[in-house]
C-alpha cells in the first residue's frame, strides 16, 4: 500500500511539472497566432508640449519589459552608473502591435522639479486597436502611476489551463499504462519502452525541471543585463583579443556567437549570448545531477540536490548577464563532474583533462588560478598514498605540468606586451579601487599620479577607468610600480580595509546581490533559493572548516581519504579567501558565486552523513 501511494504520488508530481512544461514551450506559438492590435501613442498637444519633460521610460508586455526593436520611434541611450540604459520614448508617436490577450503597461519618466512646465491640457492618447484612452500627463506627476491595459486575460488563462490539463492528464495516463504492463513487454510497443525507460530516469525530469524554471523565467525578464564591464569583452576579430586586460575565453565566445549567428548589432549579440548562457545552464543542471549521483549513494538525494540548483536566483540571474560569471559557475559544474568520473572510476584520459580543464577555466576567469595549487595538492596525496592509481596520477600530473607551462607563456606574452609578468591587469585595477575607495592612495613618492587621482575622484571615476587615466598619462610600468609601493607603504591599512570588507559582508546570505534580484525580475522568484537562503558567507565558511576537520577524523576511523569533503570544502574557502583577499572592492557574491554548486555538493553530503548516522542507530536499537 505504501509503495503504491509513493508511486502515485511521484507520477501526479512528474505529470505536474511535464503540464507546466508544456504550456510555457506551447504558449509563445499560441501567442504568435493570435490576433494581434496596433498601439498607437502621441501626446496631445503636440505644438505646446516639449517631450523631454516627460517620456515613457519603460514599456512592459506581459509584464516583460519588451524589445526595443518592436518599437518605432525615437530611442535614445545614454550611459549612467556605467551600465548602457534605455532612456526612454520621447518622440512626439509611438507605433507597437501587442496580442490581444496581452496586458500592456507605460511607465513615465520626468524632470523632477518641472511639472508646472506641462500644459494643464497636456495628455498622452493611446490607442489600442479600437480603443482609445486619454491620460492627463499630470496625472503621472501628482500620483506616480503608469498606465496599465489588460486586454483579453481570461481568455489568455482560460488557454494556459486547458493546454496545462491535456499535458498533465496525458502523460499521468501514460505512466500509469506504462507501470500497469512493465512485467508484460508484450503489451507494449516501442514507444511505451521508450517513455518507460524515461520516466525511470531522474536525469529527464531534471533537465525537464531546468528548462521549465528558466522558460518560466524567460516571459517576465529582460531579453539580457548588460553589466559595466561587458564592452570590455568585446571583440570583431581574434586579432582584437586584450590579452592583458581580460582573459581570453569570453571573449572568443562572444566573437564566436556574434559570428555564427551574425549578430549585427550589439543588442541582438547579448540576447544572443543570453539564449545561448541559458541553455549552458540546462547542461550544467544534469551534469549537476551527474556528479550527485556519483558522489552520493542514494539517488533521491541526488535528485533533490540537481533541482534545487537548478532554481537558484543567483545562477539564473547571471545566466542573462553578460559577464565571465555565467560560464564560470556552468565551468565550475564540469570540474565537479569530472573530479567525481575520477574519484569514481580514475583514468589516464580523466585525469590529464583535469589538468587542462583548469587552465581553460583559468583563461575564463583569473580567480580560477587557485585551482592549481588545489589539484597538484591532490595529486601528489594520491601519488603517495595511493599507489594502484600512480599511472592514472602520473597522468594527472603530467596534465597539471602542460598547463602550468602554457599558462607561463601567456604570462610572459602579457609581459612582452606590458613589461609586467602577469594574467591581466584586473587586480591592479581593483587596489587601485580599494586605495581610492579608503583614501589611501597619497604616496609622496608619486605625487603626479596621487594628483590624477584627486582630480578624478569627485567624478566617480570607477577602478578601470581611474588605472586608465594612469596608464595613458604615465605608462603601464610606471602605474603599476605606483600600486604595488602604495599598498607596500600602507599594507597595515590596506589589509585592515579587506578585514573591514569581510565584516561587512560575513553575515550576507550567499544568494542576495547588492541589489534586490527583483529589480531585474518582476516576479519575486529570490524565494525559490529554498536551500541556500538562510545560509551566509560565515557559514559556508564554518562548514567548510568543520568539514576539513571531520575529515581527518573520518581518515583516521576508516583509513580512506575523504576526497569529496576535503575537495569541496577547500575549493570553497580558496575561492572565498582569494575574493576578499584580491578583489574587496567588488560585491562578494559576485566574486564567490563559484562556490553555489560545491555548497550544494557540501551541504548534500553533510545531509547524507546525517541520514546514514540515524538509520545506523535506528538499526542498534533494533538489533
Amino acid at each position: 500500500m505504501y509503495r503504491e501511494t509513493v508511486g502515485s504520488c511521484r507520477k501526479l508530481l512528474f505529470s505536474i511539472m511535464i503540464g507546466i512544461f508544456c504550456v510555457l514551450l506551447l504558449l509563445p506559438w499560441f501567442e504568435q497566432k493570435e490576433k494581434r492590435v496596433n498601439v498607437e501613442v502621441r501626446y496631445i498637444p503636440d505644438s505646446e508640449y516639449h517631450p523631454e519633460l516627460a517620456w515613457i521610460s519603460d514599456i512592459y508586455v506581459n509584464k516583460h519589459l519588451t524589445a526595443l526593436d518592436n518599437v518605432s520611434g525615437e530611442i535614445e541611450y545614454k550611459e549612467k552608473d556605467n551600465q548602457y540604459r534605455w532612456d526612454g520614448f520621447r518622440d512626439v508617436t509611438l507605433s507597437m502591435e501587442i496580442g490581444a490577450s496581452d496586458s500592456l503597461e507605460f511607465q513615465m519618466g520626468y524632470r523632477e522639479g518641472e511639472e508646472d512646465e506641462v500644459p494643464p491640457d497636456a495628455e498622452m492618447q493611446i490607442r489600442i486597436g479600437d480603443q482609445e484612452y486619454r491620460m492627463p500627463l499630470r496625472t503621472f506627476f501628482d500620483q506616480s502611476r503608469p498606465f496599465v491595459y489588460q486586454g483579453m486575460r481570461l481568455k489568455h488563462w482560460a488557454r494556459c489551463a486547458i493546454l496545462f490539463l491535456l499535458s498533465a492528464v496525458l502523460w499521468y495516463l501514460l505512466l500509469t499504462k506504462v507501470s500497469a504492463n512493465k512485467d508484460d513487454s508484450s503489451k507494449t510497443n516501442r514507444w511505451m519502452q521508450l517513455i518507460a525507460k524515461v520516466n525511470a530516469s531522474p536525469l529527464f525530469y531534471v533537465v525537464i525541471w531546468a528548462a521549465t524554471v528558466r522558460m518560466w523565467l524567460y516571459r517576465w525578464s529582460p531579453a539580457y543585463i548588460p553589466g559595466g564591464d561587458t564592452p570590455t569583452y568585446l571583440i570583431d576579430s581574434l586579432g582584437d583579443l586584450s590579452w592583458f586586460h581580460r582573459m581570453p575565453v569570453y571573449q572568443i565566445f562572444l566573437l564566436v556567437i556574434r559570428k555564427a549567428l551574425r549578430c549585427g548589432s550589439e543588442e541582438m549579440l547579448f540576447a544572443r549570448t543570453a539564449l545561448i548562457q541559458i541553455a549552458v545552464g540546462i547542461v550544467a543542471c544534469a551534469l549537476m545531477y551527474l556528479a550527485l549521483r556519483k558522489i552520493l549513494k542514494r539517488e533521491w538525494l541526488a535528485f533533490a540536490g540537481a533541482l534545487i540548483y537548478a532554481a537558484q536566483p543567483f545562477v539564473l540571474y547571471y545566466e542573462y548577464n553578460i559577464l565571465t560569471e555565467s560560464l564560470a559557475i556552468d565551468m565550475m559544474v564540469g570540474l565537479i563532474w569530472l573530479l567525481a568520473s575520477y574519484l569514481e572510476k580514475p583514468s589516464g584520459k580523466t585525469a590529464f583533462g583535469l589538468g587542462i580543464y583548469s587552465l581553460v577555466l583559468t583563461l575564463t576567469r583569473p580567480s580560477f588560478l587557485i585551482l592549481f595549487p588545489v589539484l597538484a595538492v591532490f595529486f601528489f596525496v594520491k601519488l603517495f598514498t595511493e599507489k594502484e592509481e600512480l599511472r592514472y596520477t602520473v597522468w594527472g600530473i603530467a596534465g597539471m605540468g602542460v598547463s602550468t607551462l602554457l599558462l607561463l607563456l601567456y604570462c610572459g606574452n602579457n609581459q612582452r606586451l606590458t613589461g609586467q609578468f602577469m594574467l591581466c591587469d584586473v587586480s591592479y585595477n581593483n587596489q587601485i579601487s580599494i586605495l581610492v575607495e579608503n583614501g589611501l592612495y597619497e604616496n609622496a613618492e608619486y605625487p603626479e599620479i596621487t594628483e590624477i587621482i584627486r582630480a578624478y575622484e569627485p567624478e566617480g571615476v570607477d577602478s578601470l577607468g581611474m588605472s586608465d587615466k594612469i596608464y595613458e598619462a604615465f605608462g603601464y610600468q610606471h602605474g603599476v610600480a605606483y600600486i604595488k609601493s602604495t599598498v607596500r607603504e600602507k599594507a597595515k591599512a590596506y589589509f585592515g580595509a579587506i578585514y573591514n570588507k569581510w565584516q561587512d559582508y560575513r553575515n550576507k546570505p550567499l544568494w542576495k546581490y547588492e541589489y534586490e534580484l527583483g529589480s531585474y525580475f518582476e516576479t519575486g522568484f529570490e524565494g525559490a533559493a529554498i536551500l541556500l537562503m538562510p545560509l551566509n558567507f560565515l557559514c559556508i565558511t564554518f562548514l567548510s572548516v568543520f568539514e576539513i576537520i571531520a575529515g581527518f577524523f573520518s581518515w583516521y576511523r576508516t583509513q580512506k581519504v575523504p576526497w569529496v569533503r576535503w575537495g569541496t570544502a577547500a575549493l570553497i574557502l580558496s575561492v572565498i579567501i582569494l575574493g576578499f583577499g584580491t578583489l574587496t572592492h567588488a560585491i562578494p557574491q559576485r566574486i564567490c558565486v563559484c562556490v553555489i554548486p560545491l555548497s550544494i555538493v557540501m551541504l548534500f553530503g553533510i545531509l547524507e552523513r546525517g541520514i546514514d548516522l540515524v538509520t545506523a542507530e535506528a538499526e542498534k536499537e533494533r538489533g
